[in-house]
């Protein structure tokens, strides 16, 4: 039956994300940067593969990225996809994508919403943490500048990262995400997709806290990106991770001050909400996109804030949430 059903979702997926003259252009492995296979991080038992991206020049004490691709996608198509390798380029930090297996997932997606792979020191979860202490390790990253980001699945699996390594990531952007502790098993994935899951924001909160009981630390901030469109995540994930991140920071988003802009960047497709905290700091932020169904919004070109490339995952929208999202990091 679980068969069947995951059958069913990536079906779903694949129809909604593949465009039959579509094609995803491979990642230039060799200029500028170097894209090497990372090995040896830990005893992986998430069993996931794993690469790196290093910039030809990289920054003293560099920030890293933990960037997780969505279902049916390989690491090197998300990396041409969305861009990344460009703005580490630009900015020196490193980048990290882990990478799913057929034999963990059939269809190459995160199990976000299996529980072995989704609570802290456990599976896939563990895998990723250990490749990105791997990477701090060798090249003195910066302890306060690791994050983490991905789409789709990717997305829900950066919502478990931060939720259960808010002592190692400083921040994340979800792209099409899921809450964490939406799921528990693929059924309750699927309704968690469909926008059935609702909690009220302390419930949310705490699906976080019960995994570092202790912990005392500032929480990661969040940008959410969503597609207004999207009918694979139903958009309403949004509103319910922005209630969750919201509530971290002890700030009740629905009732809180609003900031933001209906035409964020010049772009009427885009708006942006977002929050401050005590401390005039703003760790959540949610961008809209109108009319983007289930893809990764891109402006491509060679322009200072373009970037990302046109195929079956990427919507080209005048508006590069890769460069927004380093930027506001």
């Amino acid at each position: 039956m679980k068969l069947l059903l995951w059958s069913v979702l990536v079906s779903l997926l694949l129809a909604e994300t593949c465009d039959p003259a579509a094609t995803v252009p491979a990642a230039d492995p060799a200029t500028p940067g170097q894209w090497t296979a990372l090995t040896d991080f830990g005893d992986n038992p998430g069993q996931l593969n794993a690469w790196l991206y290093t910039p030809a020049v990289l920054s003293e004490a560099p920030a890293l990225v933990v960037v997780m691709h969505g279902c049916g996608q390989s690491a090197e198509e998300f990396a041409a996809a969305t861009g990344w390798n460009k703005l580490a380029d630009e900015g020196g930090f490193l980048l990290v994508y882990p990478e799913q297996i057929a034999t963990n997932n059939i269809n190459r997606c995160f199990n976000w919403f299996t529980p072995g792979d989704q609570e802290r020191d456990a599976g896939e979860a563990l895998s990723i943490r250990q490749m990105a202490q791997a990477v701090a390790d060798s090249f003195a990253v910066d302890p306060g500048r690791i994050y983490a980001t991905g789409f789709s699945a990717g997305g829900a699996m950066t919502a478990v990262m931060l939720s259960t390594y808010p002592d190692v990531f400083a921040g994340g952007a979800p792209t099409a995400g899921i809450p964490y502790g939406a799921a528990d098993n693929l059924a309750s994935g699927l309704a968690a997709m469909g926008g059935q899951i609702d909690k009220l924001p302390e419930e949310w909160a705490l699906q976080v806290e019960h995994q570092l009981p202790d912990y005392e630390g500032a929480y990661p901030s969040v940008i959410i990106v969503q597609g207004r469109a999207d009918n694979i995540v139903n958009p309403q994930n949004a509103t319910e991770m922005l209630e969750q991140w919201g509530a971290l920071h002890g700030i009740d988003v629905t009732t809180a001050p609003v900031n933001g802009t209906q035409d964020f960047a010049g772009n009427d497709r885009i708006s942006l909400v977002e929050f401050a905290d005590e401390e005039a700091q703003v760790p959540v932020r949610l961008f809209r996109v109108a009319d983007l169904g289930h893809a990764y919004p891109i402006d491509a070109g060679d322009a200072p804030a373009q970037g990302g490339a046109p195929g079956q995952w990427t919507t080209d929208v005048d508006w590069h949430a890769t460069y927004w999202i380093a930027h506001l990091w």
